[in-house]
Formats: structure tokens, C-alpha cells, sequence
């Protein structure tokens, strides 16, 4: 069930996929801490099952709008809840773990180590070529990791734990982005995030039946944060993240992952007022030289030339 080769994509993003691709890196990196905010009011398993439920429902009823069918063929099912699994299922659940114990802007880095990991698991898989180059990226990413890891062991802190857990949802994030491109899925991707979303729903649910004695009437800021983290952050976010791979290879419009953890350190800080500390400086840094060895160098290469052909 390996896909087939993908028709050829433009390497340039149009001003349209520009303007997408700056609303993606907005709506992504505000969502860290709107999802603090939640996790704050809100029990864990609670607050990613409202998510996955109001998120599928709302990619669904797009999907329909735009006169895709909903059906999952049945050679598929499988694949989706194991995609499902890794993908939304282990992202959502230990990224508000994470965030329970751990610095916003902390989490959000150690999260988009994800495509490090994509990497390290399509070599067995996809066929990935471990590059000497790709492989200082995982150092790098490794490093970044170890630095934040390092403070919390140094300052004797809980936020380690968060650190461990965002670490095995990047991991499961990565694997599962690897099961999604392994499948030659025959319906829209949209469609098959709905399903994802769906079978990470029944897990984060089965979770939530333990907290219901927590349960509490939600303030409207958590009630906010609720429906922004499931709209803005999932639903929405990954429209446009799908649009944008319609227009250009899937690795020019993987840049956004390079933008999305600063700005969640930068709407950490000032909507939440959490300090950033050379750590996260560092630790920024050393995420961005990962990800730059990792991602396809020459379409960032025409992706820059592009904007600076449109500034000009």
C-alpha cells in the first residue's frame, strides 16, 4: 500500500499559499497557550476529548461542504485507527500532559521535534537516507531536548515529567505522520483526519469517564481555549495546512513547522507572562538548525527566493 508517486507541485507558494501559510504559523503557535489556559480548568482526558469530538465534527461537515464522501473503505480502516492512534491519540493527549507541569514555550519546542523523528522512522519504512547531514539534525534536536531536560533535573522541578511526556508525543507524532504517508489513502486527506480524529475520540473519551466527578462548570476564558484549541488549532488549522499541500510539495510547506515554536515562546511570554530564559533561546536555536538539516534544502531555497521575489 506504498502511495504513488505524487503529480509534480510548483516549489513556489503563491502570495495566497503565503498569506495561508502566516494564518497556519499564527493559528498553531497561539494555540500553546490557549491550551495552558485550558488545562488549567480543564481535566486532561476532559479537554482533549471535547477537543477530538468538536474538531471531527467540524473537518467532517467541510469535507462535506466540499462534496467529499465520508466513507473509509473498509482495506483502510485499520490504518486509520492506528494513524489515529499515533498521530492525534498520543499528540493531544501527552502535549496537554506536558503542558500541565511544564513552561509553554518548553513544551512547544520539544514538540515540533516531530519531524526529526518522522525522519529517524522512515528510514526502516519510507526509505530515508541517513545523510551525515540529517544526522546532526537529530544531534541537534537531541541537544535541544537534553538542554530543556537538563534545567528541569538542575532546578529539581516537575517540569522534566513535561518534558518526557511531550518528548513520546513528538515521537508518536512523528510515527504517525510516517504511517500517513506510507498509505495511498484512497480519499481525501481531509476525510482521513476526520477518521483520525475519530479514533483518537474513543480512547481520550474512555479516559474522561474517570475525571467526571472533576468536571466543573467552565468559566468562559476555559470555554474559549476549549473551542480555539478544537477550532482554530485543529479544525481549522489543518484546512489550511491541507490547502497548502495542494499547491506545493509537502516539504515546502513543512517551513511552518520552523516558525510555530517561536511563536508559541513569543505568545507564551506575552499573553502568559512566562519568562524566556537563554534555555529557551538555546533550545530554540537548536530546533531550528535541526530542522533545516531535515527538511528538503532546495525547496526552502525557492520558497525564500519567493519571498523575497513578492517583497521586492
Amino acid at each position: 500500500m506504498k502511495p504513488e508517486a505524487p503529480p509534480d507541485l510548483p516549489t513556489r507558494l503563491p502570495l495566497k499559499g503565503l498569506l495561508l501559510l502566516l494564518t497556519l504559523m499564527l493559528a498553531w503557535g497561539l494555540s500553546w497557550p490557549t491550551m495552558k489556559v485550558a488545562v488549567g480548568y480543564i481535566p486532561v482526558f476532559s479537554f482533549r476529548s471535547f477537543c477530538a469530538v468538536i474538531a471531527a465534527v467540524a473537518i467532517f461537515a467541510m469535507a462535506r461542504a466540499a462534496g467529499h464522501r465520508l466513507a473509509m473503505p473498509r482495506g483502510y480502516r485499520g490504518w486509520v485507527v492506528l494513524a489515529g492512534l499515533l498521530n492525534l491519540f498520543g499528540w493531544m493527549f501527552f502535549s496537554a500532559l506536558a503542558l500541565t507541569v511544564s513552561p509553554t514555550g518548553q513544551t512547544a519546542i520539544i514538540a515540533y521535534t516531530m519531524p526529526l523523528w518522522a525522519f529517524l522512522v522512515g528510514i526502516p519504512l519510507l526509505g530515508e537516507r541517513p545523510t551525515a547531514l540529517r544526522c546532526l539534525g537529530l544531534l541537534l534536536g537531541m541537544g535541544a531536548i537534553g538542554l530543556l531536560a537538563w534545567r528541569g533535573i538542575n532546578e529539581s522541578d516537575a517540569s522534566i515529567w513535561g518534558v518526557a511526556a511531550m518528548a513520546v508525543g513528538a515521537v508518536m507524532w512523528g510515527a504517525g505522520t510516517v504511517v500517513v504517508k506510507y498509505v495511498n489513502w484512497p480519499v481525501p486527506m481531509l476525510v482521513v483526519t476526520g477518521w483520525q480524529l475519530v479514533a483518537a475520540a474513543v480512547p481520550l473519551t474512555l479516559g474522561m469517564l474517570l475525571e467526571i466527578d472533576s468536571l466543573e462548570p467552565l468559566p468562559p476564558v476555559a470555554m474559549g481555549a476549549l473551542l480555539y484549541s478544537a477550532l482554530g488549532g485543529i479544525a481549522v488549522g489543518y484546512w489550511i495546512w491541507f490547502r497548502i499541500v495542494e499547491m506545493v510539495p509537502a516539504g515546502v510547506a513543512a517551513l511552518s513547522s520552523l516558525a510555530v515554536p517561536g511563536v508559541g515562546v513569543a505568545s507564551a511570554a506575552l499573553v502568559l507572562g512566562e519568562p524566556v530564559t537563554w534555555v529557551e533561546l538555546t533550545a530554540l536555536g537548536l530546533l531550528f538548525a535541526a530542522l533545516t538539516t531535515v527538511l528538503p534544502l532546495p525547496d526552502l531555497k525557492e520558497l525564500f527566493a519567493r519571498v523575497n521575489a513578492d517583497r521586492g
